[in-house]
């Protein structure tokens, strides 16, 4: 019954771990999305983008700046996502002790 209990808390454990890493990349991903936003289009206008792209699209000035700052969302999220899968390393790795020095003499 034990064993029992200690595998839902430690279930519980990792799904609010899993939870908290969601929303730091959400958070961090978005602020960065955001900023690569403000300044790109300080720099360059979406309407006048529209016109000169290969492909032909209509886009108005509020579509250019949603559709952009999806765009870098998803990019920030994306690397975010990539680096927290990274450096997740498997229980089993944490639980194994380091290595240690010892002189041979």
């Amino acid at each position: 019954m034990n064993q029992r209990i200690d595998t839902n808390k430690l279930n519980r454990i990792k799904r609010r771990i899993l939870w908290r890493r969601i929303g730091i990349v959400s958070w961090i991903s978005f602020l960065f999305a955001a900023l690569a936003s403000v300044i790109f289009f300080a720099m360059f206008d979406p309407e006048h983008l529209s016109h000169v792209t290969t492909f032909p699209i209509d886009l108005s000035r509020m579509q250019g700046y949603s559709f952009g700052f999806l765009l870098f969302w998803l990019l920030t999220a994306s690397c975010g996502t990539t680096v927290a899968w990274m450096m997740n390393l498997p229980i089993a790795k944490l639980r194994r002790p380091l290595p240690t020095l010892q002189d041979d003499e």
